[in-house]
């Protein structure tokens, strides 16, 4: 088996590690939802990145303490992510459950078709709110940057000067 690199390195506090991993956390996230979200994707894909937004959501809320507000608004549009692929997820799973029910192809039909709405609204959500130019390097920038230095209501934390 591969050596792997240690997620969290002992020798340094709690904000050097933050500022060393939660910024690769954010890229290989959007990594991810961009392969997810593409016109390519398969269900295996939506959930996989399901559950990645529900971790880097919740990797996240641990270390609230660490950040400032912005934190908090990042934290929300990943609520939004992840609400919007619980729901598609939610059709997709009745819809297999029905699979043996005769008669239910009509209601599996508009299930998928739910689902598949959902993830065209998640789809155009994410371009227009996560993908624009330089929003997952503001992500990360404000990761690196500001662990550990919580300013509420400062230019770091979002605030409009």
């Amino acid at each position: 088996m591969k050596n792997k690199a240690k997620l969290w390195r002992a020798d340094l506090d709690v904000n050097e590690n933050l500022r060393r991993r939660l910024p690769k956390l954010a890229r290989k996230y959007f990594n991810r939802g961009d392969r997810a979200l593409s016109m390519r994707h398969g269900w295996d894909d939506i959930h996989e990145f399901r559950l990645e937004t529900k971790r880097f959501r919740y990797t996240l809320e641990l270390f609230r303490s660490q950040y400032g507000p912005a934190l908090e608004r990042r934290i929300d549009d990943l609520k939004h992510v992840q609400k919007l692929l619980g729901e598609a997820n939610d059709c997709i799973v009745t819809s297999e459950l029905l699979e043996t029910l005769p008669g239910s192809e009509e209601l599996r039909g508009h299930l998928t078709a739910r689902a598949e709405s959902k993830v065209k609204k998640l789809s155009t959500w994410w371009r227009a709110n996560l993908r624009p130019e330089g929003k997952e390097d503001s992500w990360v920038e404000y990761l690196r940057r500001f662990a550990g230095r919580r300013r509420s209501g400062s230019i770091a934390d979002g605030a409009k000067p």
